[in-house]
């Protein structure tokens, strides 16, 4: 047997279509036209992909901001009443704890006592 005459393996076979390429209606081909598009971006529409986002810095600086600003209006305030009012649960998980801690160590507020925070006294060098 020559060699053009050899049974071609299957694996060694041309390629077939994909599933999506067989169908010849219209509706079967704009079907694999939006699977493409949305494969190609990671399975999420263009439309929920976020903005750039802000710089970490800028965010802790708003949140010590809120809690400065709710301390200032409730005086001392218990730390899950500060949460409540500065609507921490939305923050994300611990970024609550980081900010009280980043702003008692900026002087921005001061710890009371052990669940109590208050504004920053107003002599208080601490803060820069």
């Amino acid at each position: 047997m020559r060699r053009d005459q050899a049974v071609q393996h299957p694996a060694h076979a041309a390629p077939r279509k994909s599933a999506f390429a067989r169908g010849s209606s219209a509706a079967s081909n704009a079907s694999a036209a939006a699977f493409v598009a949305t494969d190609q971006l990671g399975g999420f529409p263009t439309a929920r992909v976020p903005p750039v986002a802000a710089p970490v810095s800028e965010v802790l600086d708003n949140e010590i901001l809120a809690i400065q600003r709710a301390l200032d209006e409730h005086g001392p305030t218990e730390r899950q009443e500060l949460a409540d009012l500065v609507g921490a649960r939305y923050w994300g998980p611990g970024v609550f704890r980081e900010t009280l801690r980043e702003a008692t160590a900026n002087g921005d507020i001061r710890r009371a006592s052990r669940n109590t925070y208050a504004p920053a006294d107003p002599g208080d060098d601490a803060k820069q």
